[in-house]
């Protein structure tokens, strides 16, 4: 013991006799002075180089190891010791020359870090230790954050060395600074909120085109939601997001996880390219090359898998091999006039740049600062955006193609059929008329087949942009519900352990009963309702002694305990009062931001559903029992973001037996009689839908209180090609198509309108004939 007690004064005296020169040379911080401000930690270490990885902290401490450490020239933002199997002991000290004792954070900003060790030397004479890294556990970390943060405390007129030990396999980089605690926790605050903002939009960009590829079944749109999650996947390894939220128990192989991160999102961006310009067409044999580079990328996932160094040395220059024969790819396909290589060649530069001023910092010829830190996972956030645009770019090429081919398709189909009027007036024999007859009618057969199909594509690629913009609100709101959530959950974390620790059973027990009824369901009332209630209680705290009764009259409506007021006075009545409403009032708003995300979740799958289910087509032409009020509910959901401002929706729904038919063909009739109602009173009134059963017909109405339709073109409506709608919105196939559709059931359409008070359609459908 004694052996022991002074082996640590010999170590205290050697450093006792180093300090002075360190403060000569301005590299001692004076913790008492810099109570307001960050600062850059890099011009005050002392750095040892360890090449065998052998030395221990006990070697720190002799007098021969001591010698070795060299001052740090630097005064960047970060330490950059480059790409080395070195490790790297680093010194510095510290001073508080203040009256009180001094608490700071030390963070060193670089996650992929393998071994982190921090020793701190105590007044007494031993160290403080801390061993963690991104192969330990995350329970191994002094402060739980996706860097490593130590916290450290200094008596008042005291001096302390602290030193730091730094190893990986990546860059080694040491981006440290001396914090002090508030402004930290304000700091720390703000780069999650970052954190999040990136994720959200990620998870926002993948629940959209999930969602479209579910409506569109074009596999492009999967491989952009591939994509987009390999990227997310390869920030979240890089900026420590993984280690904290979705894997704390690390395993020594997470070394190589970030890795694999970027051969997953290189491989991903080279198979949506491939797709996206359609090379196997456009340039074959440059196609066969990027198949056999996705080939070794797999490979080089095993070689991550089994954990190879010489993996990671061939990644690094293989990445760069990757984006040269990218660009040199997409400028060829530009060059050939493919539209989309455009778009894709414009993403593909601006990750590019944000992964060459990430790659410059990690060999230090670029300082370490917010772009040079951050380039990387900006420049993927502008690729998915710009790769996002190009598919939609994709997608309105892709529908006027079909626009112009659908109306060369019309027109030819119209001559044909003029023609062959004309051939029937010509021909004499009675056989050869009834061939032509026979003949006419398969050809129109087909004809209305394709139209009604042309209609339904038109119908959805409408609904599209509709559903779109319906989908942004709940998005929004779990944005929105996220952000209140992390807010409010980081001032409980700090308030409520300390609170409980003052806090006797009951009280405890009362606080809970609190949070149970704020949480409940409230009714709403008027400004002029709360404030009478807030009165009310307001006199009843004051008949009960309690001060400042206004403002905790106040408090306890928000919480609608209004009617408990006695119940709940030992927690007015408190010392800790103001921490314990404090506390309350966070976790209310926590948990109501949660039951706000889980509505806005429900909503995006019910829209979800429903754009599904109308986007199905029934390629068999088999009638199937069907509940029309099914069908008919699809469609409104679908319409949804066009009915629920200044629309009335009146649903005299009858409990009918379901009907055998084309369910597919019946949406499309319940799509364009409801989407022309919304259209008749210019998306204000009152839209009526009913269903009942007259004898042996089920009957579907559905009405408006639009502008009616005049008595002269009343018996013209159900002509093909006649609409009163301004050139360029309507087809005069709506209604044509809806007519045929039911005579297909062998049913029937009526009208009754009247002009000022409005219309309705109501569609009858016999049981007997369709089934």
């Amino acid at each position: 013991m004694l052996h022991q007690r002074l082996k640590v004064y010999v170590a205290m005296l050697l450093l006792w006799l180093t300090l002075p020169l360190c403060a000569m040379q301005n590299r001692v911080i004076e913790l008492g002075s810099m109570a307001h401000a960050s600062l850059s930690l890099t011009p005050y270490f002392d750095v040892l180089e360890d090449p065998a990885q052998t030395l221990t902290f006990a070697d720190m401490q002799t007098p021969q190891v001591a010698e070795r450490f060299k001052p740090v020239s630097s005064t960047q933002e970060a330490l950059n010791m480059g790409f080395t199997r070195s490790a790297f002991w680093l010194r510095l000290q510290l001073h508080n020359g203040s009256a009180e004792s001094v608490d700071h954070m030390l963070e060193i900003a670089y996650a992929r870090a393998s071994d982190v060790q921090l020793h701190q030397l105590q007044p007494d004479g031993s160290f403080a230790s801390v061993v963690t890294g991104a192969t330990r556990s995350f329970a191994s970390r002094a402060h739980p954050n996706r860097f490593f943060v130590f916290p450290l405390r200094l008596a008042a007129q005291t001096s302390s060395t602290v030193f730091i030990r730094v190893h990986t396999i990546h860059a080694n980089i040491v981006p440290a600074r001396l914090w002090p605690m508030a402004q930290y926790h304000a700091y720390e605050r703000n780069d999650y909120a970052a954190q999040m903002t990136y994720f959200g939009m990620a998870a926002a960009m993948l629940l959209f085109n999930l969602m479209l590829f579910v409506a569109l079944r074009d596999p492009i749109y999967l491989m952009y939601v591939a994509v987009v999650l390999s990227m997310s996947l390869m920030m979240a390894l890089q900026n420590g997001i993984w280690s904290e939220f979705l894997w704390p128990t690390a395993h020594r192989w997470s070394d190589y996880a970030t890795s694999m991160g970027y051969a997953l999102a290189t491989l991903s961006i080279v198979g949506f390219m491939r797709m996206m310009l359609g090379t196997r067409q456009l340039v074959p044999r440059l196609d066969l090359l990027l198949r056999g580079m996705m080939l070794f990328l797999l490979l080089l996932l095993l070689g991550f898998l089994a954990t190879s160094p010489f993996a990671v040395r061939v990644s690094a220059a293989f990445y760069g091999v990757v984006a040269l024969v990218v660009v040199a790819v997409s400028a060829y396909s530009i060059y050939l006039r493919q539209r989309s290589a455009r778009f894709f060649l414009a993403a593909f530069a601006l990750l590019m740049v944000g992964a060459v001023l990430a790659s410059l910092r990690g060999v230090g010829v670029l300082p370490s600062n917010v772009l040079t830190s951050n380039g990387l996972q900006i420049g993927s956030a502008f690729e998915m955006i710009l790769l996002a645009f190009a598919l939609a770019d994709r997608y309105n090429q892709l529908r006027k193609e079909k626009t112009t081919l659908r109306a060369q398709n019309l027109r030819a189909e119209h001559q044909n059929l003029l023609a062959q009027a004309q051939v029937n007036q010509a021909q004499a024999l009675a056989q050869a008329q009834q061939a032509h007859n026979e003949t006419l009618q398969v050809q129109a057969e087909l004809a209305q087949s394709q139209l009604v199909q042309s209609e339904k594509m038109a119908s959805l690629g409408q609904l599209v942009a509709s559903v779109t913009h319906e989908i942004n609100t709940p998005i929004g709101a779990i944005k929105s519900s996220g952000a209140s959530i992390t807010d409010a959950l980081q001032d409980v974390i700090m308030q409520l352990p300390p609170l409980l620790q003052r806090l006797d059973a009951a009280t405890s027990h009362l606080l809970v009963e609190l949070l149970q009824q704020a949480n409940r369901p409230k009714l709403p009332i008027s400004s002029r309702e709360e404030r009478a209630i807030i009165k009310t209680a307001t006199a009843q705290l004051d008949a009960a002694g309690i001060d400042q009764a206004r403002q905790k009259a106040s408090l306890m409506v928000s919480f609608n305990v209004q009617a408990e007021l006695e119940k709940y006075l030992p927690l007015l009545q408190h010392p800790d009062w103001e921490q314990i409403m404090e506390a309350a009032r966070n976790l209310s708003i926590a948990m109501g931001s949660a039951n706000n995300v889980n509505v806005a979740v429900e909503r995006v799958a019910k829209i979800v559903l429903a754009l599904k289910s109308f986007s199905h087509f029934n390629q068999s032409q088999e009638k199937i029992e069907a509940h029309l009020v099914e069908g008919i509910e699809t469609v409104l959901t679908i319409y949804q973001g066009q009915t629920k401002v200044g629309i009335t929706i009146e649903r005299n729904y009858e409990d009918i037996a379901p009907i055998a038919c084309l369910a597919d063909e019946l949406n499309q009739v319940w799509t364009n009689l409801i989407h022309n109602a919304l259209q008749a009173m210019n998306h204000e009134g009152t839209l009526t839908i009913g269903i009942r059963k007259e004898g042996n017909e089920a009957v579907v109405s559905v009405g408006d209180s639009g502008c009616g339709i005049p008595e002269e073109i009343r018996n013209k409506i159900f002509d093909v090609f006649f609409t009163t709608k301004p050139a360029g919105v309507g087809s005069g196939l709506g209604l044509d198509i809806v007519k045929k559709i039911i005579e297909k059931h062998h049913g029937r359409i009526d009208l009754q309108s009247e002009v000022g008070v409005g219309t309705t359609f109501s569609v009858y459908l016999p049981y007997s004939a369709a089934a």
